[in-house]
């Protein structure tokens, strides 16, 4: 009978004002040193690891790590499990946006106990008492830092996601020993990602999800390469369902996908879900959003990431799972309906000044035209008084220019 080892990285966000430069109480900076970077160099572009990777360089990511390393019990649904809570790691950005991860880990003989623990880790909204350990030991930290950088006096576990109400997860279910050769493995594979009852081998047919709806997300978000491993990204959750991995590729999973990857995948998400909402709300200065936007699009959004295939096939299938492109494509409709508004208010006021002008051009002529007639049949002479003649002559006038105005208007 096979076991499964789950490695998960459960993910939060939430927005700041302050610089938050000093550092934290009992946390690390984590820096990668020249070795570190020339190894990733070899996989991923410069421009990239420039914004995504640790360093003292860096200033538009920092990040921050603070071990935990202690296994704990927690009970759901009458049931008790053991996990492991490995590391927390917060990553500031100079975009006043604050990520964070708790790497959990959890061996099981049963799928369902993965999918039913992680479902609810990652709904902090509905904690009970039974998870107070663990709220206490995972998430208060994480609060501590959040009351510090944001200058409140209280966070609750739903000011840890910014928009939502789940945590993101990233996960990786590894089999050890031989699984059940007839288990649907594509179907196990979106129950996992779905953090769903996982169907017993040979019963898939009794998957409450719609077959057509599991085939479209499957051959929309599924990464298969390689007959031992496959992957599913989908908005809340990314996973990666393995077969007899060593614990060496898990780790380089960790460290690649994860955490430069997906994480930079998930800040794109978060700033620019952020940002279409600050467009809409009333009162919002469009020329610096405009601007702010132009500066992130440079510095952290790339077409290529990699040298390599796979990331780039990784990478891909997050975007899709995360509908990033999609929060950029909102973005520009936007930006391009603004630019319009913009244009079309700038062709009022320009229209409005010609008629100004024109009215003023119109008005010095009549005067003219009127002194020139004086001069001509002095207006004291025919109309007794100089006032009642300009009158007569300039209402002659505007009543032949209304006249010749309505003719030239009717035959268009």
């Amino acid at each position: 009978m096979a076991g499964y080892n789950h490695k998960a990285f459960i993910c939060g966000h939430f927005a700041y004002n302050a610089k938050a430069k000093n550092a934290f109480e009992d946390w690390e900076r984590r820096d990668c040193d020249e070795k570190e970077r020339k190894g990733y160099g070899q996989i991923f572009y410069p421009d990239f690891l420039d914004t995504y990777l640790p360093s003292k360089k860096n200033s538009i990511i920092r990040q921050y790590s603070k071990k935990i390393d202690r296994e704990i019990t927690i009970e759901i649904r009458g049931k008790k499990f053991n996990i492991n809570i490995k590391e927390i790691i917060l990553y500031l950005t100079s975009y006043n946006i604050a990520l964070f991860s708790l790497e959990t880990e959890q061996s099981a003989n049963d799928l369902n106990e993965l999918t039913l623990v992680m479902s609810t880790l990652r709904s902090p909204e509905f904690y009970g008492e039974q998870l107070a350990k663990f709220e206490s030991i995972a998430l208060e930290p994480v609060k501590k830092v959040y009351k510090q950088i944001t200058k409140k006096e209280n966070c609750s576990n739903a000011d840890l996601i910014e928009n939502g109400n789940k945590f993101k997860v990233f996960q990786i279910i590894n089999t050890i020993g031989e699984e059940d050769s007839n288990r649907n493995r594509d179907i196990t594979l979106f129950e996992l990602a779905s953090l769903a009852p996982v169907s017993a081998p040979g019963e898939e047919d009794k998957c409450i999800t719609s077959t057509q709806y599991i085939e479209r997300i499957l051959e929309n978000n599924k990464i298969s390469v390689f007959k031992n491993w496959s992957a599913l990204a989908l908005m809340d959750t990314f996973t990666m369902y393995a077969d007899n991995v060593t614990d060496t590729m898990v780790e380089t999973w960790s460290n690649l996908y994860f955490k430069l990857i997906y994480i930079s995948m998930l800040l794109q998400k978060c700033y620019l879900f952020s940002l279409n909402k600050r467009f809409r709300m009333k009162g919002s200065k469009i020329a610096s959003l405009e601007k702010e936007h132009r500066n992130f699009d440079i510095e952290c959004c790339f077409h290529k990431i990699s040298y390599n295939f796979l990331p780039l096939e990784i990478s891909k299938a997050m975007n899709v799972g995360l509908e990033v492109s999609e929060e950029k494509d909102k973005l520009q409709n936007t930006l391009e309906n603004e630019s319009d508004r913009r244009k079309s208010n700038n062709d009022e006021k320009g229209n409005a000044f010609l008629l100004v002008l024109s009215l003023m051009t119109l008005a010095s002529a009549l005067w003219d035209l009127t002194s020139l007639i004086n001069e001509i049949y002095p207006y004291n002479e025919n109309f007794s008084t100089v006032i009642v003649g300009h009158r007569i002559v300039i209402s002659i006038a505007l009543i032949t220019i209304f006249i010749f105005t309505l003719i030239i208007y009717k035959r268009r």
